[in-house]
């Protein structure tokens, strides 16, 4: 008897976990999912498909899982909650508990009582940040930030939604000083994940997309046929250079389907020349574009001995410093000194505006 009651329990929350589907509901940082679903521990899981990252806590005892996603972002009232306005997050620590309760309740059954009896706010204190490779470190880093800027809040649920608020604003919180007419979107290493272009496709209309490399994981011939198309499909001019992960043909077909692809000695075409014109005149501004060095020039991009990596190579440190030495003459032998330069490496960049800014005569 005890037995055949557990399984009708078992079999009744299941059922009601199916049947409640996934909800839609609008806070005040904008549109989030929920999705109840069986799990051995009871966790809280918060993914965000454009950045490929997410957040997991576990809240709660329960056989349950609660998966959160934000569907569509009120780009303006994340950058303010990430900023610390008090106002913005507590009406968005109301909405989400409200859509939170109304997906639970959807769900039914008696583990509701579990979950509300051992529900504990402070374990969004100390959540799990998870990613795919070297990002992980940078979501860290910025999650790491995040948390303290958050440690004025007045709840630990406003604490997490400020924090998820200023990982999905990074980036973009200082872009409020510039003007309209000079707006556009810095987005790269889409690495095939075509569910995060969607996501900028939906978020940012016509704005122009400045998009420095990694469109791929190789730049195969295959990724090339999966890529180029969607990239055709956008209304907005894409201004582009190659990243360690892209391959001089996926960036020859991305030029003849209308990307602004960027090289050293000017604008590729679909054959792979170029126009002689290192800095572009686009949108009202002097626009250069350098390669990464790492790009793949010849041979089968997808070659698994494929060095991405300078910490690959034999004296890696050396070519990283040659490669640095070439990007720098590359810059100082530019005609026309250019307003925006598109570079995918960090380092490399970093470097070159270092040392651009040490001889920079003083102004005064």
């Amino acid at each position: 008897m005890a037995a055949a009651v557990l399984a009708i329990a078992l079999a009744g929350i299941l059922v009601g976990l199916r049947a409640s589907g996934k909800t839609t509901r609008d806070t005040a940082i904008g549109s989030v999912s929920f999705a109840i679903s069986p799990s051995i521990h009871g966790q809280v899981d918060a993914f965000i498909p454009i950045a490929d990252w997410g957040v997991r806590t576990h809240a709660f005892r329960a056989p349950l899982k609660v998966h959160v996603e934000p569907r569509a972002v009120e780009r303006g009232a994340v950058v303010s909650a990430a900023g610390g306005n008090g106002t913005v997050l507590a009406q968005a620590e109301r909405d989400s508990r409200n859509a939170a309760r109304t997906a639970l309740l959807r769900a039914g059954g008696v583990v509701l009582v579990r979950l509300a009896t051992t529900f504990d706010s402070d374990a969004f204190s100390h959540p799990h940040f998870y990613a795919r490779g070297a990002e992980l470190q940078q979501l860290l880093n910025v999650a790491d930030n995040a948390q303290q800027e958050a440690s004025g809040y007045t709840s630990e649920v406003q604490r997490a939604l400020g924090s998820f608020a200023a990982l999905v604003a990074t980036g973009g919180r200082f872009s409020r000083a510039v003007p309209a007419t000079r707006q556009a979107i810095l987005a790269s290493d889409l690495h095939d994940n075509l569910l995060a272009l969607q996501a900028v496709k939906s978020q940012f209309g016509s704005q122009p997309i400045f998009f420095p490399g990694d469109f791929g994981q190789t730049g195969s011939s295959t990724e090339t046929r999966l890529l180029v198309p969607r990239f055709e499909q956008l209304k907005q001019p894409v201004i582009a250079v190659s990243g360690n992960h892209d391959s001089a043909l996926l960036m020859r077909r991305l030029a003849a389907a209308g990307v602004i692809v960027l090289t050293k000695t000017g604008r590729l075409n679909g054959a792979g020349k170029t126009d002689g014109e290192p800095v572009q005149k686009l949108l009202g501004m002097r626009v250069a574009g350098y390669p990464d060095p790492l790009e793949s020039t010849h041979g089968n991009p997808a070659n698994p001995r494929r060095i991405y990596s300078f910490d690959d190579m034999p004296n890696g440190n050396l070519f990283y410093a040659a490669a640095e030495q070439h990007l720098l003459d590359w810059f100082e032998g530019l005609n026309d000194p250019p307003d925006v330069v598109l570079v995918h490496e960090n380092g490399l960049a970093c470097n070159g505006e270092q040392e651009l800014a040490c001889h920079k005569p003083d102004s005064g």
